[in-house]
């Protein structure tokens, strides 16, 4: 479906990006995020997600935002269609976007989110491409710490975002991750390689 005109004045900045386009804010549109679990990283990353792009938005009903008494479905359902009602949409193909450990089922892509215990936090992506073994090897191994900072957690959820939509878009490497420094330094994150790829 093309986009319509009040679509076009809304996303007019995207547009004009040459990786984005029309066609990619219709692929932004077509797709949406699921957020399970319910921790404090999950309502930052949804936040940053759907003000961007038009992106629909799920959440399961009866999710409590961290550190707020509201639920976070109740609260997009309430809000988001006055906010951008592209994003208030059920979107036909959806993907995972959340904190670990999290069920990595359903369509691509998955994004999922986690800490070490060093304090450091690192997001890992995958496509439809992508090893499902390498990712799940690559996330046990380095997540292991569920408390990062309410700051390092705001930051963390917006690469989160920025990861998922690049993904959509097909502008990702299959598979991949980024780290995020306690100095706020963004680096690569390798994944580790499941026995049929080492």
């Amino acid at each position: 479906m093309p986009l319509e005109e009040h679509q076009i004045r809304r996303y007019a900045r995207q547009i004009l990006l040459p990786e984005v386009g029309g066609r990619g804010q219709q692929a932004l549109l077509d797709h949406g995020a699921a957020f399970p679990g319910d921790g404090g990283m999950a309502d930052s990353v949804a936040l940053a997600y759907l003000a961007a792009g038009g992106s629909p938005v799920r959440v399961p009903p009866g999710r409590r935002a961290s550190g707020f008494l509201f639920d976070m479905a109740g609260a997009i359902d309430s809000v988001l269609q006055d906010f951008n009602p592209d994003a208030a949409r059920d979107p036909p193909a959806m993907g995972l976007l959340a904190e670990l450990p999290a069920q990595l089922g359903g369509p691509a892509p998955w994004v999922v989110m986690g800490w070490t215990s060093s304090g450091r936090g690192g997001l890992l992506y995958r496509t439809a491409g992508g090893c499902a073994a390498c990712f799940s090897e690559t996330a046990a191994r380095h997540f292991d710490s569920p408390r990062p900072s309410p700051a390092a957690s705001v930051a963390l959820g917006a690469l989160g975002a920025l990861a998922f939509q690049r993904c959509t878009l097909g502008l990702s490497d299959p598979l991949g991750g980024l780290w995020l420094e306690a100095s706020g330094a963004v680096t690569r994150l390798q994944p580790a390689r499941c026995e049929q790829h080492r």
